[in-house]
């Protein structure tokens, strides 16, 4: 096909602008919500607020039962320190009944804010079903533009929260500031639309020596379970059934006098 001189002319002006306008359209189409991940940083500014279900607080059976206050305070505090290292802005935390949960979700929707729900009792079957009853594992939710982490503990919800830490960069290679990775580019950052459901594979899980002294990265590292005592032998440290306890008290006595070892307690 033959084109005139004028007519090349314009289309030349023409590919010049869509290549100027192309990246600005891109651009355009990047900073629009999908409706379906959760925004939680947009060009550097906080777009997320945290609802935190009473439930969190509620009583747990087992050996995090002394542990509940502990964790779900812990849970709260270090997502606002997280996300505080990416905004200036206060991240917001509202503590509500869980019959008030979805009114609060609506209404930080309505701000332009993405909900981060700690706790609630929605994902408990689907816990107690994939999670194998381990009070440590959680589920985390992401849907039509919000956030709901849940775990059969508080201890849960908490490994729930580093998940999501994790999912949008964030890293601790190592004790202290020196091995904390922080996103960098916060044009955007955002979970993606999701259910994950993660229970442990052991049931203890720490590192000895020097780690012991970091506690706080051995919990953002979701180390925890229960912990023996350094006999290799003797009762987990987080037993709390006494009767279980009297029951092994025989053995315990005889470990402790150097005698003669019960079943419970052998070596080889």
């Amino acid at each position: 096909m033959r084109i005139l001189p004028d007519c090349r002319k314009l289309v030349l002006r023409t590919a010049a602008l869509a290549l100027v306008w192309i990246p600005a359209l891109s651009a355009a189409v990047a900073d629009q919500p999908d409706g379906k991940d959760a925004v939680l940083i947009q060009k550097g500014a906080l777009r997320a607020a945290v609802i935190v279900a009473e439930e969190l607080y509620s009583e747990f059976p087992g050996t995090h039962s002394r542990y509940v206050e502990k964790f779900a305070d812990t849970a709260i505090a270090e997502r606002r320190e997280h996300l505080s290292l990416l905004a200036e802005e206060e991240l917001s935390v509202s503590r509500v009944p869980a019959g008030e949960v979805a009114a609060k979700v609506d209404e930080l929707k309505s701000q332009g804010l993405t909900p981060v729900v700690l706790g609630g009792p929605e994902l408990a079957a689907e816990l107690q079903k994939s999670g194998k009853g381990e009070p440590e594992s959680f589920a985390l939710r992401v849907r039509a533009g919000g956030v709901q982490i849940v775990g059969l503990s508080p201890k849960g919800t908490l490994n729930g929260v580093y998940e999501a830490l994790e999912q949008i960069g964030f890293r601790w290679y190592m004790p202290g500031e020196l091995g904390r990775v922080v996103p960098t580019d916060l044009s955007r950052l955002a979970l993606k639309e999701q259910l994950t459901v993660q229970t442990p594979s052991f049931p203890a899980r720490w590192l000895a020596g020097s780690a012991m002294k970091s506690p706080t990265w051995q919990r953002r590292m979701r180390m925890g379970g229960f912990s023996v005592l350094p006999s290799h032998g003797g009762v987990p440290r987080d037993v709390t059934d006494r009767q279980a306890i009297q029951s092994h008290a025989d053995s315990i006595v005889n470990k402790i006098r150097g005698k003669e070892l019960n079943e419970p307690y052998v070596v080889g």
